[in-house]
């Protein structure tokens, strides 16, 4: 993949996508049962016919890239035209706001997990210090930039290393996604940011959703 000119990375722009996944199984064939038995129906043991799903999963509806380089400037989609940055860049800090429509999940739909995917396209620098993941307090409308960018709650988030080159970084949010579900108004998605990072990090790159739909930020729901 051609590696992002720098000087793009406040690049406006933005496409969306959806995705589905789907599922198949099988059932083994029993036993044939020898004519000259007799089996007592009562004696038969009949298999519960049980329901799985297949995972859903989700690309968001709306992604924004933010910089302290530049704080009063708006990047939807993502920077550098198609990536998010998080990390720092000339010192400032790198930031981005992801969000997921789930108004067409139940509320009464029973989660066993949810899994954010983020896939590292490329690492600026020397990586350092902690990515931090957290649900965000209000709505962040269409014209968020770093001065304005709201509240995030800091009990529900997440910390963890750095990710790595060409792999996907998976990140539980089981618990968040569930509270969405419950209050579909708290619903305000997710901010990214990273903590304690040297001065020669420039930054990390993860997939925005102007790139293949294979690498975009994703939401896995089983």
């Amino acid at each position: 993949m051609t590696a992002i000119s720098r000087r793009r990375f406040l690049k406006i722009a933005g496409t969306y996508a959806v995705g589905s996944v789907l599922a198949c199984g099988c059932a083994s064939r029993p036993s044939p049962v020898p004519t000259s038995v007799v089996i007592p129906l009562s004696s038969v043991e009949v298999p519960m016919k049980t329901e799985t799903s297949a995972p859903t999963i989700l690309l968001p509806d709306r992604v924004a890239y933010i910089c302290g380089c530049q704080p009063d400037t708006h990047n939807p989609g993502g920077g550098g035209g198609s990536s998010l940055f998080i990390g720092n860049y000339c010192k400032k800090s790198e930031r981005f706001l992801l969000h997921w429509d789930l108004s067409g999940l139940s509320s009464e739909l029973k989660i066993s997990q949810a899994v954010m995917g983020l896939y590292c396209v490329e690492i600026y620098g020397t990586p350092s210090g902690r990515l931090i993941y957290a649900p965000l307090n209000s709505d962040w409308g269409e014209t968020v930039t770093y001065n304005t960018q709201p509240e995030n709650d800091t009990k529900e988030q997440l910390s963890m290393d750095g990710p790595t080159k060409k792999q996907w970084q998976e990140v539980d949010i089981t618990g968040i996604v569930n509270q969405w579900l419950v209050a579909p108004e708290k619903n305000h998605g997710l901010i990214g940011y990273a903590v304690d990072v040297s001065e020669d990090t420039c930054s990390a790159v993860f997939g925005s959703i102007q790139m293949s739909e294979g690498v975009r930020p994703r939401l896995t729901i089983t």
